[in-house]
């Protein structure tokens, strides 16, 4: 298969882009490696050198993007796409090492914990593979780069590694790095056999993943360069994907629901951000923000403004999952109403969580019905159940005796501080009419409103540094799906019956057959005629909260 000159281009900046944000992670991990006393030399002078590889990457992804395609940007290509994939690759390297130094593991000290770390991915020094990658980052920078400081940056890095002497010695166990001051490949022995050093790379007999044509004899007869169209099988998918890092997908209805999950995102996506955006199919009208929860890399979206219901919803999670295909499951979380009885105490700011209770799945559908021939209404369809191992992590939060006090008041008083009008309204504010009460007409609040409300025994009160909250709390069952927006308390109150449910909203109905979904509101009104938008964003901090307390105990999942 034959390239295009374009297509060349366009793998090439996809795979330096790619490789850009994954160093760049790299690089933050290991930033923190001066607060780590009595390492080796060598992995302080990691920790100061990476932060310059994504910035090159970056640079030459520009350069080959930007520039006018000559004859030598055309021979540069294949290096740049090579040193794209490399840089992937002893990404994974640099993590393990990071990863080794940091377990818990007393059994070894930090310099045993590397040791290991380097045998177990082919014995190579940490500093021979810096050193090989800014050999390549210095070669590519002169032909392709423009930005002098930034090309004596990387001469002044590659000169401080190469001085650098390896830790690395012969233990107990016969494993040697052998030192090498040249430019050849490192490597080591295992047994018995005579070790060497040399100034060059040695291979041994013919590998056919090595970059050097070897003769029969194995002595390497020259440097050979694939072309970029031998690296690539396909067009498109032998290059992962940016998008491919995003694993869960929340869905919002209402700009207001939105902001609470970006205030609890622990980073944001930063300029990476914009690299994302490129990758986004143009017939996919939907807008995107993110982020990550945990140890999970999160996607958002806000339904468009003014287009709620099932349809909508619908409409927006299809070019969703088209657009993130290894996103594992979806969280609807937004607000509700609630629908309280004498045997569920719901309050405004309460949480419901869409679990399946006895013939029902978690979510129903409360307006797709028919009538029978003896007058009686009759559900049609079933929607599906939320994925048992979405299930399973419920449980796990449900049984967390210290689960409103550790998680939620921290993380719902941090995005009242953020945005004073997601601060708890208070206790006087949240009162429950008997249903035969209508509002008062004219006023938006129930200021004015008069007649029985319904006695309720006090909860716990909480005081923090943004105020007064009462504690939350997280009621699991069914959740009543549909078009209609229920302004009427018998309304309300019938299809509670019906349909045993808790909550009542209007978009989960059109995603539950579509994709692997838990759906979460925080109860902003009661679905009477009382409803207004007081508790609206207090409802959206809630649920944010909860969801980031599920996410914090759902293992990651691979593509669906």
């Amino acid at each position: 298969m034959t390239l295009s000159s374009h297509a060349i281009r366009a793998q090439a900046t996809k795979s330096l882009s790619i490789a850009a944000y994954v160093l760049e992670r790299t690089a933050e991990n290991w930033c923190t490696i001066q607060k780590i006393v009595g390492l080796p030399k060598a992995l302080y002078v990691v920790g100061e050198t990476l932060p310059l590889l994504p910035i090159l990457l970056k640079s030459l992804e520009s350069s080959i993007k930007n520039n006018e395609e000559t004859k030598d940007l055309k021979e540069s290509l294949p290096a740049a796409f090579q040193f794209a994939e490399l840089s992937q690759q002893q990404a994974k390297y640099f993590n393990a090492i990071f990863d080794a130094i940091l377990t818990t593991d007393n059994h070894n000290t930090k310099e045993q914990k590397y040791r290991i770390a380097a045998e177990k991915w082919g014995g190579k020094p940490i500093e021979a593979v810096l050193k090989d990658l800014l050999q390549q980052a210095t070669s590519l920078a002169t032909e392709l780069v423009t930005d002098e400081d930034l090309k004596s940056w990387l001469e002044e890095c590659y000169d401080k590694v190469a001085k650098l002497n390896s830790f690395l010695v012969e233990d107990s166990k016969g494993f040697v790095i052998i030192n090498n001051y040249g430019f050849g490949s490192q490597f080591y022995h295992h047994g018995q056999a005579n070790q060497n050093q040399c100034s060059e790379g040695i291979i041994f007999g013919p590998d056919s993943n090595s970059q050097w044509r070897c003769n029969d004899g194995g002595i390497p007869a020259e440097r050979y360069h694939p072309r970029l169209e031998e690296r690539i099988s396909t067009p498109i998918t032998s290059i992962k994907s940016l998008r491919d890092r995003y694993t869960v997908g929340i869905v919002c209805a209402l700009p207001k629901e939105l902001m609470a999950v970006r205030i609890l995102f622990d980073n944001k996506a930063g300029c990476y951000e914009n690299d994302v955006w490129r990758e986004i199919p143009d017939k996919d009208d939907n807008c995107y923000v993110f982020g990550r929860m945990g140890d999970h890399d999160v996607v958002a979206l806000c339904l468009p403004s003014g287009a709620y219901g099932t349809n909508s919803a619908a409409s927006a999670v299809s070019s969703m999952n088209r657009t993130f295909d290894n996103i594992a499951f979806y969280l609807l979380v937004g607000i509700g109403g609630g629908v309280p009885s004498n045997k569920n105490d719901i309050r405004l700011g309460d949480v419901v969580v869409s679990t399946p209770t006895g013939e029902y799945p978690g979510v129903v559908q409360h307006d797709f019905e028919k009538v029978t021939q003896h007058g009686e209404y009759e559900r049609l369809g079933s929607l599906q159940r939320p994925p048992n191992f979405l299930l399973s992590a419920v449980s796990i939060v449900q049984s967390d005796p210290d689960l409103s006090l550790s998680y939620l008041l921290k993380d719902i008083a941090m995005i009242g501080e953020r945005q004073q009008a997601y601060r708890y309204p208070g206790v006087s504010h949240d009162k429950l009419f008997a249903a035969e009460v209508t509002h008062a007409s004219g006023y938006d609040t129930c200021s004015k409103c008069e007649g029985p409300t319904v006695e309720r025994k006090d909860r716990r009160i909480i005081d923090s540094s943004s105020g007064e909250y009462q504690v939350p709390k997280i009621h699991y069952g069914n959740i009543a799906s549909g078009n209609q927006v229920i302004k009427n308390a018998q309304k309300r109150d019938e299809i509670g019956r019906k349909c045993k449910v808790l909550c009542i909203e209007m978009e989960a109905a059109g995603i539950m057959n579509t994709v692997p979904c838990l759906v979460i509101r925080g109860i902003c009104d009661y679905a009477d005629s009382h409803k207004n938008d007081e508790w609206q964003e207090y409802a959206a901090a809630t649920a944010a909260a909860y969801a980031k307390s599920l996410l914090s105990v759902v293992r990651g999942r691979k593509v669906r």
